[in-house]
């Protein structure tokens, strides 16, 4: 299996990056990814001492069985850009000349229905129908259909388009200053309004002053920031699911500290209180952070929102709530069945501990939760976070923190 999942991941990396249409690239690295992840799966299982099971033998099988299709469909799209007289060259040096006439010449053999330029296309766009016509594939592991098909969990009563829009005077704390240019619907996993919105005429601009760096108070969007702005709202219970504007960033005048506080008061002022910051990143004017839900003294990472905080100004420029409405629900109460001294020793006795706390985290299949100690920890020079299971004392996970100059990151 470990093998198996070692050509799979090199297949997706080699085939992905070919300039396939994308309903070839898209589908067949999909399948790529759920065989070395089942793979993966099944690795982790035989390790921990734990035979396959008879429904997972048959998964394998029909695997088998779906990748012999797979394999044909690429040899016939193969075969035929080969009798379509299409090559496969290495890169050559070209002057700009060069460029110009190949780009003249692709252009009028693209115009010739008969042209190899032509038909290579059709081949693989045929193979990209047997691949949409291949069964979902349903496991223990993150790639699998069912999680991909996950549905809003955190909902409520139906909104309809009017009690989205007047939804937004609370996410624009400066509505006044936004008109609505646009309205749509979007389905998927969380069904949304989406409006588009643009500067009202007359609007002042936000500077640094009318968002005071040293403030705690939530970061308005501002309309006198330039460009547009996009924000969609869950049709079940009509919560923030994103926001999105397109604005030009000025000198950053905000810290990252600065910037947590503001995104933290902004998630409360809109419907999402308790949220912590953990992750965070500085690129381009703007920070870019990751908060989780704390209850209690247990941190639910699958409740999660990245938010994203303009360094001059003070402003909110994203949200994107997935996470969240596909998690966040009424949970029990946290109750760990070992002890932290005993989930302790799971950890590698060379490693001194920082900080533990409860966290609840996602399984491995990414459909669960796990109850785990969270252990930050150091070897050396480098930190840790280590997961250990609270209802069993294994261990669950290892991550390491990537502290750079433009952020915190857990690998």
């Amino acid at each position: 299996m470990g093998e198996v999942r070692r050509h799979a991941e090199q297949a997706v990396a080699h085939f992905t990056g070919l300039p396939l249409p994308t309903p070839v690239s898209a589908a067949t690295g999909k399948f790529l990814a759920q065989v070395g992840d089942f793979a993966y799966a099944l690795g982790q299982k035989e390790a921990a001492g734990r035979s396959m099971s008879r429904e997972e033998r048959e998964r394998v099988a029909q695997l088998r069985a779906q990748a012999a299709e797979v394999s044909a469909a690429l040899q016939e799209a193969a075969a035929r850009m080969a009798a379509d007289g299409f090559r496969w060259h290495p890169p050559v040096r070209m002057g700009l000349g060069d460029l110009f006439r190949g780009a003249w010449a692709r252009g009028k053999a693209s115009a010739d229905p008969q042209s190899p330029m032509h038909q290579v296309p059709g081949g693989l766009e045929a193979m990209g129908g047997t691949m949409e016509q291949l069964p979902a594939f349903v496991y223990d592991g993150p790639f699998s259909d069912h999680v991909g098909n996950r549905q809003q969990v955190f909902g409520g009563p139906e909104v309809d388009q009017a009690g989205a829009e007047a939804r937004l005077a609370r996410y624009l704390p400066d509505r006044d200053r936004w008109q609505v240019t646009g309205v749509s619907e979007s389905g998927g996993s969380i069904p949304t309004w989406v409006f588009t919105l643009a500067p009202a005429a007359g609007a002042a601009a936000p500077g640094p002053g009318a968002s005071p760096a040293g403030g705690e108070g939530p970061g308005s969007p501002g309309a006198g920031a330039g460009g547009t702005l996009t924000v969609e709202v869950a049709r079940a219970g009509g919560h923030l699911v994103h926001l999105i504007q397109d604005r030009a960033a000025g000198e950053p005048v905000l810290t990252l500290e600065q910037a947590r506080q503001r995104g933290q008061a902004y998630l409360a002022a809109v419907g999402y209180p308790g949220m912590e910051p953990v992750y965070a990143e500085v690129a381009e004017g703007e920070a870019t952070i990751q908060y989780v839900l704390q209850e209690g003294e247990v941190r639910v990472y699958p409740d999660q929102i990245r938010v994203k905080v303009a360094l001059d100004t003070g402003e909110v420029v994203g949200v994107d709530a997935t996470p969240y409405l596909l998690s966040h629900r009424p949970r029990p109460p946290a109750a760990p069945a070992v002890s932290v001294e005993e989930a302790a020793l799971a950890l590698n006795p060379a490693v001194e501990v920082e900080e533990s706390r409860l966290a609840l985290i996602p399984d491995a299949p990414g459909t669960g939760e796990i109850l785990a100690y969270e252990f930050r920890v150091r070897m050396g020079d480098e930190a840790y976070l280590v997961y250990v299971n609270a209802m069993t004392g294994e261990e669950e996970r290892v991550l390491q923190i990537i502290q750079t100059e433009t952020g915190t990151f857990a690998l």
